[in-house]
């Protein structure tokens, strides 16, 4: 079993402007990928890992044993998954995706199956009426008459912009606090990468136009957030522990 430095955690996560028609017992992909790490995706498929190297682990590729896509059996390991990213790419037959593409990749399945049994795998209910969901189209839109999502309206972006940058930056500043510095075994190193990542979503968010761009940058950006916390209260570090700490000092 392999670790990334800030794992998923079991919990409900509504990724912004997730398409809803009332209450709901499914999740749809964005919202599955808060609660589902590229890291459960490896050891749900029992990955042959090569190497790891920080956050990129180098492994076999999940189709070496076909013939007309590695010739040689990918005996040196093509695959190159991205864990901060999560994202995968094999330098020799070019597949790639996401944590769900991978086992997708692993199981044969298409996007309809890995969504379903992606929804079984984290106790999700999946409805039995086909007109809820396009599986293998583009996402499904709200009814006519419903109001747009609000990070479709250009205001109420550039509010919820400012609200994950202050949520990055809390997440951020909640790892590096003096307190708890003293209590996460978290090298200079790893925080640097932290403090990257966050600079790179804050630009990607930043600079999203298209719908789907936005979405999966706010996304993206919040589920990042949440497993900093995870991560940090993990450790029992939290606000509130912080705040009690320094009350005690006081």
């Amino acid at each position: 079993m392999y670790e990334t430095l800030y794992p998923a955690t079991p919990g409900r996560f509504l990724a912004v402007g997730a398409v809803t028609t009332g209450a709901r017992d499914y999740l749809l992909f964005d919202e599955m990928k808060a609660l589902f790490s590229m890291m459960d995706a490896i050891n749900e498929v029992d990955l042959s890992v090569v190497r790891q190297i920080g956050n990129r682990i180098i492994a076999h590729c999940l189709l070496a044993g076909d013939p007309n896509m590695h010739p040689n059996g990918d005996r040196n390991g093509s695959l190159d998954i991205n864990l901060l990213k999560s994202v995968f790419l094999c330098r020799s037959c070019g597949a790639k995706g996401d944590q769900f593409g991978l086992v997708a990749l692993a199981y044969g399945w298409n996007k309809h199956q890995t969504w379903v049994w992606g929804n079984n795998r984290l106790g999700y209910k999946v409805p039995e009426q086909k007109d809820l969901y396009v599986p293998l189209g583009p996402r499904r839109t709200a009814p006519v008459d419903a109001p747009p999502p609000r990070w479709k309206v250009e205001s109420d972006f550039e509010e919820m912009i400012r609200n994950v940058f202050v949520e990055l930056e809390d997440g951020m500043s909640l790892i590096t606090d003096g307190a708890a510095l003293q209590i996460l075994p978290l090298s200079a190193g790893q925080l640097a990468s932290s403090q990257k990542e966050v600079d790179f979503l804050k630009y990607k968010v930043s600079m999203a136009t298209g719908d789907e761009q936005r979405l999966n940058a706010l996304h993206d950006a919040l589920a990042f957030v949440e497993r900093m916390r995870s991560y940090a209260a993990s450790y029992g570090v939290t606000r509130e522990s912080l705040r009690a700490l320094y009350r005690k000092s006081k």
